[in-house]
């Protein structure tokens, strides 16, 4: 599983198109559950989806909005 951590810049994104691509946040697990019509990532954490709301950095950091 890839680890993902918290990060303060929220201005960088991490492109990738992976279907079922493991991460965890905040100490929450989710998958990538594909891309939206903008093209922008859907990520489910739990019961949760987060969309444009959510940004990412080079190194596999992501910051939720």
């Amino acid at each position: 599983m890839n680890r993902i951590t918290e990060t303060d810049s929220m201005v960088s994104r991490l492109q990738f198109n992976t279907d079922g691509w493991d991460w965890t946040v905040l100490g929450g697990t989710g998958k990538y559950v594909g891309a939206t019509g903008s093209g922008h990532t859907t990520m489910g954490w739990g019961d949760n989806k987060y969309g444009d709301r959510m940004t990412w950095t080079s190194k596999g950091t992501v910051t939720l909005k």
